[in-house]
């Protein structure tokens, strides 16, 4: 009896047979029965072989697609993501911003006690036989002042000694205020030495300095230091800068210019 070869059949006979199949019975038949992973050779089926948008996700096998597949480049940001990075932007942008108000308000409140006098170069006012004579016959230079403290200077000449003076003096307008610099204390330890309103110039210096003949002398470190606080709840308490010039320096005058002067500036908080 003769005997027909036995072979395989080709791939594009199966192919070939199952789409006949396909054909015979319809739609009743699914293609997905009858061919899976198994039946297409690995890297066998380009992607322009199946139509656009006809995969959906139950057609994929559970983890076959990894970050090793996706273009995590072209991902966007997931939508929670994005509320949550704008939650997150707007409560740092809110915190920020308290930050900074507080910060400013702070500023703000620290800068409104702040009283600034900038330096200021004067010629001796006043002029006499003697300090006291001179001091009485000086100009006021107003320098601070809150509520009923203050503090003001004078420039100077003692015609007779020769010498330049600059001073700074504290004031009120309320007896029993408490006064202490370097050169004067009003406290009331004695129980009447207060500055008082009636207090004489020379007995409330907050600072002093003089220069004789054709000399300077200066005071801007923590010597200049003064306080005044009144029965009103009035304060102050600052630091001086006074400087004084007598006649003509050897080499150059500097910030005093020409002939005798006095510098004067302070600040301070109250």
């Amino acid at each position: 009896m003769h005997r027909f070869p036995t072979r395989r059949p080709s791939a594009s006979m199966v192919v070939a047979l199952l789409a006949l199949f396909v054909a015979i019975g319809g739609t009743s038949v699914a293609a997905s029965s009858l061919i899976n992973g198994k039946n297409i050779k690995k890297n066998s089926l380009p992607g322009d072989r199946v139509k656009k948008a006809s995969l959906t996700a139950d057609r994929l096998k559970n983890g076959v697609i990894t970050a090793k597949q996706v273009n995590l480049a072209k991902l966007g940001t997931v939508p929670n993501a994005t509320n949550a990075v704008n939650a997150t932007n707007a409560t740092n942008a809110t915190n920020a911003t308290n930050a900074t108000n507080a910060t400013n308000a702070d500023t703000a409140a620290a800068l409104k006690t702040l009283k600034v006098k900038k330096p200021v170069r004067v010629t001796p006012s006043g002029t006499g036989a003697t300090e006291a004579a001179a001091r009485d016959a000086a100009t006021k230079i107003e320098l601070l002042s809150s509520g009923s403290v203050s503090v003001y200077a004078k420039c100077f000449k003692d015609t007779v000694a020769d010498r330049v003076y600059a001073e700074i003096y504290a004031a009120t307008t309320q007896d029993g205020t408490i006064f202490d610099s370097r050169s004067d204390d009003l406290e009331g330890d004695t129980g009447s030495d207060f500055l008082n309103v009636a207090t004489p110039e020379d007995a409330r210096q907050a600072d002093i300095n003089s220069a004789t003949a054709n000399s300077a002398s200066g005071d801007n470190d923590d010597d200049s230091d003064f306080s005044l606080y009144a029965p009103d709840g009035s304060w102050l308490r600052g630091f001086a800068t006074i400087a004084a010039k007598n006649g003509t320096l050897p080499t150059t005058q500097g910030a005093y210019g020409d002939g005798s002067a006095c510098v004067f500036g302070a600040w301070a908080v109250g």
